[in-house]
């Protein structure tokens, strides 16, 4: 099993190997990759429900869903 850590590093450098990406520091301790100005926020979000919606559907009671 990947570490969060790990997996933060592994994401990170995928994204940054995009043509016009680039890490940026908005704030201290908060390490995010860019295109132009942008981070797609909703998008990412999005994505994660997804990703947990499909996991707990396979993974937990469904009670707990």
């Amino acid at each position: 099993m990947t570490t969060p850590s790990a997996a933060r590093k592994q994401l990170r450098a995928h994204a940054l190997k995009h043509p016009e990406a680039w890490a940026d520091e908005p704030w201290p301790g908060d390490h995010v990759a860019k295109v132009g100005k942008k981070i797609p926020l909703e998008l990412l979000r999005s994505w994660i429900d997804e990703s947990y919606e499909t996991v707990a559907a396979t993974a937990l009671p469904k009670r707990k869903r």
